[in-house]
């Protein structure tokens, strides 16, 4: 249903989001 394609969208944002703090956090550059 709705989640079914909602869910990749939402796993790829949060790991998305994830990345980006994980990255503010420790800043490698």
């Amino acid at each position: 249903g709705a989640t079914a394609e909602v869910q990749p969208e939402l796993s790829r944002a949060v790991a998305y989001a994830a990345g980006r703090y994980l990255h503010v956090l420790s800043p490698q550059n």
